[in-house]
This record gives structure tokens, C-alpha cells and sequence, in this order.
């Protein structure tokens, strides 16, 4: 039993790959929002998302800053973003 604890302790911090968060992210704000980014507008470091997008959409994303977070919050568990920049 020690043995499969010790082997399935390698395996508790493993990470979604970038490129599925960046993924939810765009899936999140499309069915809240009906923005549309592409996953190139997006880039996530240290649990902040970066977006690269106009300032008038910039100004809506930010008004409904703290539902998009939650709703990541609850599709990537422990490993979701943040905040929004």
C-alpha cells in the first residue's frame, strides 16, 4: 500500500497543459459574454490572464471581471486563474 501512496504522490500536482486553459478561457467568455477571442488573444502567467484585445471589449470583460473568474474558478478547480489583465 506504501508503494502505490508513494507512486500516486507523483501524480497530485499535475497541471492542465497551458493550452487547456487557454482553451476554458476562451470557452468561458464566449458562453457569458459572446466574446469571441481566439486563443492567441490570450495568455496566462502565474494565474493572471493577459488578454489582447480592444479597449472597448477590454472595458466589458472587466465589468464582469469577478462572474468570469467564479465560472473558471468552478470549470479548472484549484488550478484556475486569478485575475484578469
Amino acid at each position: 500500500m506504501e508503494l502505490l501512496n508513494s507512486l500516486l504522490d507523483k501524480y497530485k500536482n499535475i497541471r492542465p497543459p497551458h493550452d487547456a486553459v487557454r482553451s476554458s478561457v476562451v470557452e468561458v467568455f464566449q458562453n457569458t459574454l459572446g466574446i469571441r477571442l481566439r486563443k492567441n488573444d490570450v495568455r496566462v502567467e502565474r494565474g493572471v490572464v493577459y488578454l489582447s484585445i480592444d479597449a472597448h471589449i477590454r472595458q466589458e470583460v472587466l465589468l464582469n471581471k469577478s462572474t468570469l473568474l467564479k465560472k473558471l474558478g468552478a470549470l479548472l478547480g484549484k488550478e484556475a486563474p486569478k485575475d484578469i489583465k
